[in-house]
């Protein structure tokens, strides 16, 4: 009887077991995510077009006429500093929201706001969350996100010269 042994070696993405993959690839392209949204979505959450796009609850005095616009909360802010942008006042919000921190896996990603805490501030007697309107993703955001991890995934896969996985048979 004659014993025989070969080795079989698998080179490339074809040898990678899950956790190396997501650790080469999904964990980056979750984290590019992650960087895309706090720098280009987030941003847009302090525009004119964000109220429609997010469906931010109407502020006090938003209409712009009427009895008591003067007291309202949108007057007051285009008197003191001369606009009506969504989830501005003074701006130390949308300022605050420049520092970021990304947490990725290969199934998700988490971005935090550290110096975002004016957003957390809530009327007892209001139904607006500004956390909640500020971390508000529209289905065009998604598709874009959407867009960010393939590209991420198609230059990390087609760049990756990587290492020799090998498995016995």
């Amino acid at each position: 009887m004659m014993n025989m042994q070969t080795t079989i070696e698998y080179k490339g993405i074809a040898g990678m077991g899950r956790r190396e993959f997501n650790e080469y690839f999904m964990t980056p392209a979750m984290a590019e995510a992650g960087h895309h949204w706090a720098q280009k979505i987030v941003p847009k959450h302090f525009t004119y077009a964000a109220k429609s796009e997010y469906n931010y609850l109407p502020r006090r005095g938003e209409s712009g006429s009427g009895r008591g616009f003067k007291n309202s909360y949108t007057a007051k802010k285009l008197a003191k500093f001369g606009h009506t942008l969504p989830l501005v006042y003074s701006g130390e919000l949308r300022e605050s929201t420049r520092v970021y921190r990304v947490r990725a896996t290969s199934k998700s990603v988490t971005v935090t706001l550290p110096d975002a805490r004016k957003a957390n501030w809530r009327h007892p007697n209001s139904k607006i969350d500004m956390a909640a309107e500020l971390s508000a993703v529209s289905g065009l955001d998604l598709d874009v996100l959407t867009n960010v991890i393939n590209a991420k995934l198609k230059y990390l896969i087609d760049h990756y010269h990587g290492r020799k996985a090998k498995a016995a048979a």
